[in-house]
């Protein structure tokens, strides 16, 4: 196996990840979840975001990327 080739395994988990379901999950979790169960709006979130973010930065975790697409980036060329 190269570096580059997808597994098996990997497909199995990430199909699971349909459109759908990422759509439900920025819902529930970006929106309802952080907004009433956590009580820190998506906002806020994305404030404190965008303070911490460098151009070096390495996002983990499940979830859409949402925070990463809505970030303002220090610089125009992150890696």
């Amino acid at each position: 196996m190269t570096a580059g080739e997808v597994t098996q395994a990997e497909k199995g988990g990430a199909e699971k990840y349909s459109r759908a379901v990422l759509a439900a999950y920025d819902t529930f979790v970006v929106k309802w979840s952080n907004t009433y169960a956590w009580r820190c709006p998506r906002e806020r979130l994305l404030t404190h975001y965008d303070t911490h973010l460098s151009p070096r930065h390495l996002d983990i975790g499940p979830g859409t990327g949402w925070y990463l697409h809505q970030a303002t980036y220090p610089t125009s060329a992150p890696f």
